[in-house]
């Protein structure tokens, strides 16, 4: 049941993902920024021995692979990671439940 659970949400993050970023979009740069809180946020998002994985992490990574789309990893505070997105310094962000939304 839980592997199932794995290929479904895998699948539909690959579809997010080809949807929300076309392939063609970035012919000459394959390569987003993903922003992620300092401290992990466990079980979904671990940081261990130079290694990120989670349940977050992982399914996301496969969506990438398959659209032929490299991930890497900025290590930041969640309030700057914020306005980064907003810059456009980064290209996506994870968030941990610990995160206070900030009044736009």
């Amino acid at each position: 049941m839980r592997i199932r659970w794995f290929i479904n949400a895998t699948q539909w993050i690959v579809l997010s993902l080809s949807m929300l970023f076309p392939v063609s979009s970035y012919s000459d740069n394959k390569t987003l920024s993903v922003a992620i809180p300092n401290d992990g946020y466990a079980p979904y998002i671990i940081i261990e021995n130079n290694r990120i994985f989670g349940i977050l992490v992982e399914p996301l990574q496969l969506a990438a692979e398959n659209i032929g789309v490299k991930l890497t990893y900025k290590f930041l505070p969640e309030k700057r990671s914020f306005e980064m997105l907003n810059r456009n310094l980064v290209n996506a962000r994870m968030e941990s439940s610990l995160y206070e939304k900030i009044d736009e």
